[in-house]
Formats: structure tokens, sequence, C-alpha cells
């Protein structure tokens, strides 16, 4: 069974649990980042401002990632200077780690108001995920 950690403050979609098991399989275990964090892995929601905190916390996260038996990090929390260490970091050390976040489009509505003004608003259509 393929483990993956959702690995964000945020809740997931509908469309997006869709096709995490289209992508992992129906049998894929969700693993929420609180309950990730009680397994020791590192908390990446509060990314440090220094480089080389940023890289430990990456290389903390990626070790405890592999001994949980993680197969892949949906939609990483944290900076995104702490994601882009993130990504280098799994390709440096070479790890059988999938990161994925998700693709949306932002999508505009127009409702016309009673006394004729436009209310505007928007929402995020998730579109895909972009393994890495």
């Amino acid at each position: 069974m393929t483990r993956i950690i959702w690995a964000t403050p945020h809740q997931m979609t509908s469309e997006q649990l869709e096709e995490l098991k289209q992508l992992f399989g129906e049998g894929v275990k969700i693993i929420g980042l609180a309950d990730a964090i009680g397994m020791g892995v590192p908390d990446i929601t509060a990314s440090p401002d220094d480089p080389n905190k940023l890289r430990d916390l990456a290389v903390d996260f990626v070790n405890a990632v592999r001994r949980a038996g993680i197969d892949a990090v949906i939609q990483p929390a944290g900076s995104q200077a702490f994601q882009f260490m993130l990504g280098t970091v799994v390709k440096e050390l070479n790890v059988p780690i999938v990161v994925a976040y998700a693709h949306s489009v932002r999508v505009g509505v127009n409702e016309l108001q009673e006394d004729g003004s436009v209310k505007k608003t928007s929402f995020f259509l998730h579109k895909r995920f972009i393994l890495l």
C-alpha cells in the first residue's frame, strides 16, 4: 500500500482526493500533517529564514519521511524557500520520494446585485497534481 503525507494545513478537496486515488491506487493511505508530526516528522509549517537551517530542516524531513515508510509528500507546507530546498535535497540524496504540488486555476465569478452593482468573487479550481 502506498503511504502519502498530505503535508499542508489546508483541507483536501474531493477532486484532489480522487486524483490521488488515481495516481497512487484506491488503497492509498493518506496521513495528515498533524499525524505525521506525531510520527516524528518535523513540523515544516514554520520555516526558518536561514539557508543552512532550511537545508537542515529539509534533510531532517526527508530522513523522517523515509523512516516512516512514506512514498510521497503532497503539497508540502512551509515557505517557498523551504519547498525549493526540499526539492533540492530529495534530488541530491536521490531518495525515492515523490513530491507533488497542486496546480489550480482561479475562476472569477461576477454576481449581479439587486442594486445593479456587481459582486466579484473568485475561487480556485483544482486542475491536477504536478509530480516532481
